[in-house]
């Protein structure tokens, strides 16, 4: 004998467990929002999939850090203290938050384009631009 399948029933009852989900998943993403800064990692909600968290680890940077170095000098001593290719928005931050002395009415363009030029010191990949020496690694 057949057992008849109630499809309504299991239907509320999928999105009542639903519903359940998005509270928790609510609670989970405060408590990361807490926790994050403590632990040193930045929280960019800015993502592909709406609502996906991606975490990229930042690095302390001291208000003075840069503030002695040329743009390109500052630029090559940032990648090599990440360790890994950045974006020019990444590493234009990194710079401001280092003290970077700069009278460039567009701090963005001048550095992308020091970066672009400086092909010696500097190489574009699918992550960003990084270090010519990792190209080995």
């Amino acid at each position: 004998m057949a057992t008849e399948i109630n499809y309504k029933r299991m239907l509320g009852d999928l999105k009542t467990r639903l519903s359940e989900l998005d509270i928790e998943r609510e609670q989970v993403v405060s408590a990361i929002k807490v926790l994050a800064p403590l632990a040193g990692i930045f929280i960019n909600e800015e993502s592909a999939l709406p609502g996906l968290l991606v975490e990229e680890e930042t690095i302390q940077i001291a208000p003075n850090e840069f503030s002695n170095d040329t743009i390109a000098g500052a630029v090559e001593r940032y990648l090599k203290t990440v360790g890994k290719p950045q974006t020019v928005k990444n590493i234009c931050e990194a710079l401001k938050r280092g003290g970077l002395q700069s009278d460039a009415k567009d701090l963005y363009n001048t550095i992308h384009t020091t970066i672009t030029r400086n092909t010696n010191r500097f190489i574009k990949t699918n992550d960003g631009w990084a270090l010519p020496e990792w190209q080995q690694e």
